[in-house]
């Protein structure tokens, strides 16, 4: 009896052991690729600064971004394939880290500044992005996004006072762990936090269509995003398959 009570103990255990390898929440996402389904992409690389806080994003068309934090203030510095800068985002602070107000200038291959748009961001008290204003010279883009507890509901885009689409968002119960933005599929920590929740699928209407985007996602043994299929459902199909890898899941 009591070596049976023993094994039953070294199975709770191993099965214990096996839960909390799956619940590594410290995971930093090092690759993402992109792909159509018919050729092989190159990646887009991220790395990082000793304290975590993005610092390079190196796309796959071989451009990149490069982070600089100096106190409150966030520095973008965007780099063709040749590494001239074509553009430079400053943006300031608030104490979560996220941007508030920033100035994004377009630069010529003589560094002349050939056009300039200017940000303000609002968050919700978990540190969701409610509403992006970007002014141009062509006038005033508003994206506002509405929240039903820490997972996006809706959202809409004006450009120049004229609604242009709005959205619909619906979530799975699996947690976002790669923190990847629910309308472009990218990572942006500096804009906000994420929805808690991936997302299941989202619905896009303009005043001509309305395109449905359903979501598959394969996740690692840490539960993070492994690949996620994204199909557009409107007149046609059309499928993008989105991979990611993550490094540093041991710390």
């Amino acid at each position: 009896m009591k070596n049976n009570y023993l094994f039953l103990v070294s199975i709770l255990l191993v099965l214990s052991t096996a839960s909390c390898k799956k619940k590594v929440e410290s995971c930093k996402l090092g690759k993402s690729y992109i792909s159509d389904g018919s050729s092989t992409p190159n990646p887009n690389i991220f790395s990082y600064y000793s304290d975590g806080r993005l610092q390079k994003i190196e796309y796959s068309n071989n451009t990149k971004d490069t982070l600089i934090y100096n106190a409150d203030t966030l520095v973008v510095r965007t780099l063709d394939n040749t590494d001239s800068t074509t553009a430079v985002f400053t943006g300031v602070l608030n104490s979560a880290g996220n941007v508030t107000t920033g100035t994004k200038v377009y630069l010529d291959y003589s560094g002349n500044i050939t056009s300039t748009e200017s940000y303000l961001l609002e968050y919700n008290a978990e540190g969701n992005l409610t509403q992006k204003s970007v002014t141009d010279a062509t006038g005033l883009t508003i994206l506002s996004i509405t929240y039903n507890g820490n997972n996006s509901a809706t959202g809409t885009l004006f450009i120049a006072g004229v609604l242009d689409r709005k959205y619909t968002f619906y979530h799975s119960g699996v947690s976002n762990k790669t923190d990847i933005d629910d309308m472009n599929g990218v990572f942006t920590p500096y804009f906000g936090s994420r929805s808690a929740n991936l997302l299941d699928s989202t619905f896009i209407i303009t005043s001509t269509d309305t395109t449905k985007i359903q979501y598959s996602h394969t996740l690692d043994a840490n539960e993070y995003v492994q690949k996620t299929i994204q199909t557009y459902l409107n007149h046609g199909a059309d499928t993008k398959y989105l991979t990611y890898q993550y490094f540093d899941c041991n710390k």
